[in-house]
């Protein structure tokens, strides 16, 4: 399993523009192959950052969706969006169980 998570810190004057734009995101790879999870939330303290996390099968079913172009495009569209700070990490997990 492949877990993406980080922040993304948006301009607060096009908030409402980050948020439509993330729900049609959200809703895009949710339906992708191998796809298990994709949440993005506002901070409770900080309405202007945003949590992402994603859980996929695999490093590969998302590296085959993750090309060099696509990954243009995304950067593009958050420069368009006017997101100041995204800092998002990828974790391999070999095995996944309940706390307690």
């Amino acid at each position: 399993m492949l877990v993406v998570a980080g922040i993304a810190q948006i301009d607060p004057r096009r908030r409402d523009e980050v948020v439509a734009a993330a729900i049609q995101v959200v809703r895009k790879t949710r339906a992708l192959p191998g796809c298990l999870t994709f949440t993005c939330s506002s901070d409770l303290e900080d309405p202007d950052l945003f949590h992402v996390f994603l859980e996929w099968q695999s490093a590969e079913t998302l590296f085959e969706r993750l090309t060099e172009d696509r990954l243009a495009a995304i950067r593009k569209r958050l420069d368009e969006l006017g997101v100041r700070e995204l800092s998002i990490q990828r974790f391999e997990i070999a095995s996944v169980g309940p706390v307690v």
